[in-house]
């Protein structure tokens, strides 16, 4: 975990911006990657996600047309559905944020079952 923080601190330390979100974002998805009953008991009782074998990834970069990039804070995906949460510490959501995740889940998850 103090890896994945220190590696986001230094990519963003010479943009003058403090990634206290993000840093947030990682500590919490180490967390559950650390403790499995509380990734099943999050992902089940608090998500209430169908049941699945779901990997959690952060910092999540894919790319729309027309438009712009989309990270995604925290994802978690699994063999049948995909869900993104979107992070927020002191902040707003950004120019149609969650419609461009929406945007990326069609484009990419098709197939899967899609929970914002």
């Amino acid at each position: 975990m103090f890896l994945d923080l220190i590696k986001l601190y230094n990519k963003q330390k010479d943009s003058g911006r403090v990634p206290l979100e993000d840093f947030n974002t990682e500590c919490f998805a180490n967390i559950l990657n650390l403790y499995p009953d509380i990734k099943n008991d999050f992902i089940s009782h608090f998500l209430q996600l169908p049941e699945d074998e779901y990997k959690i990834r952060t910092q999540f970069n894919r790319n729309l047309e027309n438009t712009q990039n989309c990270i995604i804070d925290l994802v978690f995906i699994g063999e049948q559905n995909v869900c993104f949460i979107e992070c927020k510490v002191e902040s707003s959501e950004g120019w149609k944020q969650l419609a461009r995740y929406s945007q990326v889940l069609d484009t990419y998850y098709s197939e899967n079952n899609k929970f914002l």
